[in-house]
This record gives C-alpha cells, structure tokens and sequence, in this order.
C-alpha cells in the first residue's frame, strides 16, 4: 500500500463520519472497500496502517503521552497548542500530533461516543468521560465560537480520592465543628474559583454524612459518584426540559430526601433549590463560582433574580430569602479552606454574618 491509499483513506473517513456518523473501523473499512476496490488489496500489511491511524483518531491516542502526567487541568487551544495547569504551576509548549482535520474529526468522535451533539448550532458540550481509564471532564468549545476558527478542547482530571476533613488544613476543633454541621443538617453552600477544591470538599462532606440517610445528587456533568446504596444520583440532560437541574429539584421532593446535593449553581435551578430551603427543607448542599464567601450570596441572589419567570421579587427581597435560609457558606480557595461565615440575615443589600473560621 502506498501513501496515495492512505491518504484516500484518511478523506473518506472524513466524509463518511460528517455524512453518517459511523466512526468503528470495520464499518468503515467495509464502505472503503466497496467505494475504492481498487485502493487496497486484502493483505494485512496493506490494511494495518489504515487500522492504525483510524485508532490514533477515533480512540484520542494523541493525548497517551500527556495523560501520564500529574495535572489538573490540560487545555488544547488548537491542535497544536497545549498548556498543563499543574496545581502550582502552568506550562506551554506546541506539538505536531496530528492535523487541523484529524483533530477536529477526533473530537467529534468523542463527543458523539458519549452520547453528545457538538457542531455549529451546538458548540459548547461538558461532560464526564472515562478517557484511558480515568474518570475525566471534558469541555469541547466548537470553532464556529472563535474568529481564528480555534476549536478548544479541555481536559479535567477529577480528583478520584477521598480526603478526610483534617486534610483540608483545619484543627480538630474545626473539623468537629464541620461534623456538627452536618449532624444538624445544616444547609450549606460550597463557593470557590474554578480549580478550588469545590467537588472535593463536597465529596468529603457527603462521605461525613450518617450511613443511613437517603441522598440525593443531582448533576449536570458527573463528578460526584454515589458513595453508599442509598445515595440516588440524578445526571441532567441539557436538551430535554423534563431532565434538567430544575426539574429534578421539583422530581426530589417527592423521593422522600434526607439530604440534597446539587454539584453546581449555574441557573434555573437556582430557583427551587432556594424555595426548599425556604419551606424548611434541611440539609442542602451545593458548590457555585464565587470570589468570596459575601460574593457566593451576592452571586445566589443574582443567578435567583436573573431566573426567576418575572421580576416581582426584588434584589433585597432575595437577598433576605437566602440569607434567612441558608445557613453556612464555605468558601475554598487552591484546595483549602479559606474562610467560613454563618448566615445570620440581610437588611437591604447588606449582608448579616459572622465569621466562623479564616484561615
């Protein structure tokens, strides 16, 4: 076989995946050969280097490399141009892997093999994905988004052990503290930059939690997995209404929940994860971007004001609704605890509060 087959090859499979998402190398090489008879005869030399880099592409075989590697975070901002966000430190550097196209079709393929639609009209897809054996969240940011015609593509490892309070730098005192929270079903509020130890902490908080409780999680990208068998985990559908945050907020009240987890704040369902807190619901928990801990309130209040289906209720009037509600915000910052505050109340934007730990 000659360069000339392969290359043959390589097109084909471009145009057979855009036409009919069919990405499986028998399937393909089956359509290959009946398109192109003359291209390839039926030697094993012939066929393996067609097989080979048809498995470079559609299995991601380009980032074996670099998975090995300790980072946090690993960032394609082309095909050619990669930064690592190590928990201390970043590094650049350009590699020639693969092509602009292979590139792209290689992403594709993963996005559809879990189950996601990624193109023009839908260009931005996060989820969770076990990627070379490693539970991983993948966020594809499609081309059409960038002038420069950049498709981004980013890799997050999920922390997969499970700490223990005292590991997050806090006394014995504070880490009974934490225990009495949650034995008072506390409802609490996780705020932090993005890389902050959010999730973490969380996981932690749940592995706290009494054995016997019913829990349950609701995600829109999976990084929390259910710990014990009367944990239920929920995972959101973005383009199906009946399966969105919001909606299994409203599904969870009804599945008798001695705790609630929401992995992360973003929009609607801010709406009635606030209103169960307010009709005495305990034990909520959830993570939300933040800058501090006020911040985490400010931002509640807004995300709740901004979603609401009219503009009724205003800003102070949340505000307060929150402040009455929720009870403890903690807030992290490079995986550790940086400041915990009580929730105490508001009086118009002004927040009510007291200092339970700084570090």
């Amino acid at each position: 076989m000659n360069n000339k087959s392969l290359e043959l090859y390589k097109a084909f499979f471009h145009e057979i995946f855009q036409k009919n998402n069919i990405f499986q190398f028998e399937k393909v090489f089956a359509h290959f050969k009946l398109t192109y008879p003359e291209a390839i005869g039926e030697e094993h030399n012939e066929i393996a280097p067609l097989k080979e880099w048809h498995h470079y592409i559609s299995e991601q075989l380009f980032l074996a490399p670099l998975l090995d590697l300790n980072f946090h975070e690993l960032i394609f901002h082309s095909e050619s141009e990669v930064s690592l966000q190590f928990f201390q430190e970043k590094r650049f550097f350009t590699q020639h892997l693969l092509s602009k196209d292979d590139y792209q079709l290689s992403l594709e393929i993963l996005a559809l093999k879990n189950g996601q639609k990624w193109n023009y009209l839908l260009p931005f897809v996060s989820f969770g994905y076990l990627l070379h054996s490693e539970q991983m969240r993948i966020t594809l940011v499609h081309s059409s988004l960038d002038p420069q015609g950049k498709t981004k593509f980013f890799i997050r490892k999920s922390y997969q052990e499970q700490l223990k309070l005292d590991q997050f730098k806090l006394s014995s005192k504070n880490v009974f503290k934490i225990q009495e929270l949650l034995d008072e079903k506390a409802n609490i509020l996780i705020a932090g930059a993005t890389g902050s130890g959010k999730t973490t902490f969380l996981k932690t908080l749940l592995s706290e939690c009494p054995v016997e409780e019913h829990v349950i999680i609701l995600e829109d990208t999976h990084e929390i997995t259910p710990q014990r068998f009367t944990h239920t985990n929920l995972l959101s559908d973005p383009s199906n209404a009946d399966k969105s945050l919001k909606a299994y907020l409203s599904y969870a009240m009804r599945m008798s929940p001695d705790r609630l987890i929401i992995g992360e704040m973003r929009s609607h369902e801010v709406i009635p994860y606030v209103l169960a807190m307010n009709t005495g619901h305990r034990g909520l928990m959830s993570t939300i971007h933040a800058n501090s801990a006020l911040d985490a309130l400010h931002r509640l209040t807004l995300l709740f004001s901004l979603y609401q289906e009219n503009n009724s209720v205003t800003f102070d009037t949340i505000l307060k609704l929150i402040t009455q509600s929720l009870d403890y915000v903690v807030f992290m910052n490079n995986k550790t605890i940086s400041q915990i505050i009580k929730v105490q109340g508001a009086e118009g934007n002004k927040i009510i509060y007291q200092d339970v730990y700084a570090n």
